[in-house]
């Protein structure tokens, strides 16, 4: 990666990459690569990252996480506690303030789990804040946040990208728990309550959009003044607001806005692109 520092840690027995700029801001960024729990971060990952640390000298941490059986043994009951830890080390050493989580398809629904995590430890905490339990903002680029919506809305979207897996087959990421199982499926359970500020990025090409729409519907009625907003590419494809290799010509035209909902770009800067939203 030209011009950053690439360093190789560990966390629970897993690798982390941390990239860096030359000079850093101080601001963290937990990303968490998508790949439906079956595949390892590709260039397209690498790519967004790279260019994430060069544009906002926010360091970004990638935990390279166990994929799920039958590849490996990642599950939710052993990829979501060991990734709050870390996240939680991280606030600990660099401040509540300087750290975002930020995920794609996969990643995305892992983040929202990992930050429901958080707040489910902060509940039996005394003296616990919320806010400050979890990172400061999130940003998810076309997550899986409804992972049993079935039906016509769904079957109608004609999605070239995302894997086709029959009834049954595919990566078992919820291992021994059903998937409407409130530590697997972040739409599922009584409480969406207490996110931090997170935006959500997707498109209508995708069949997760109608279950992105259910899960801000879900947040919202729990929550009208919930700090969530959903932006909607139409005719977008999945995956179509990473930054990195220019593989969508939108792309772009929205980083500067992604820098800034992860807090890595101040609200007034020249880059900053209005948004679209719904």
């Amino acid at each position: 990666m030209y011009g950053l520092t690439v360093t190789e840690r560990e966390f629970n027995g897993w690798t982390v990459w941390e990239i860096a700029a030359p000079r850093r801001s101080g601001e963290y960024v937990v990303a968490l690569h998508g790949g439906g729990f079956e595949s390892e971060a590709n260039i397209l990952h690498w790519s967004d990252y790279a260019q994430m640390a060069r544009d906002t000298a926010a360091t970004v941490l990638v935990p390279i996480y166990p994929l799920a059986p039958p590849k490996n043994t990642g599950t939710a009951a052993t990829l979501v506690p060991p990734m709050a830890d870390y996240v939680s080390q991280m606030i600990a050493e660099h401040g509540v303030d300087n750290v975002s989580l930020y995920g794609d398809s996969s990643g995305g629904s892992y983040a929202v789990l990992v930050v429901r995590e958080l707040l489910r430890r902060c509940a039996i905490e005394v003296a616990c804040v919320p806010s400050q339990a979890g990172p400061s903002r999130m940003v998810l680029i076309s997550p899986a946040l409804h992972l049993t919506l079935r039906g016509h809305g769904v079957d109608a979207i004609d999605d070239p990208i995302l894997p086709r897996h029959a009834p049954g087959e595919g990566p078992r990421f919820n291992g021994d728990w059903s998937l409407d199982d409130p530590r697997v499926n972040p739409i599922a359970g009584d409480d969406l309550s207490g996110l931090p500020p997170t935006t959500v990025y997707i498109g209508t090409q995708e069949k997760l959009y109608p279950g992105a729409i259910a899960f801000r519907d879900k947040v919202l009625a729990q929550d009208p003044a919930a700090d969530l907003t959903v932006v909607i590419g139409d005719g977008q494809l999945h995956g179509w607001a990473l930054g990195g290799m220019v593989v969508n010509s939108q792309a772009q035209m929205w980083r500067p806005n992604v820098y800034r909902q992860l807090g890595l770009l101040p609200t007034n800067s020249a880059r900053y692109v209005t948004l679209t939203v719904a």
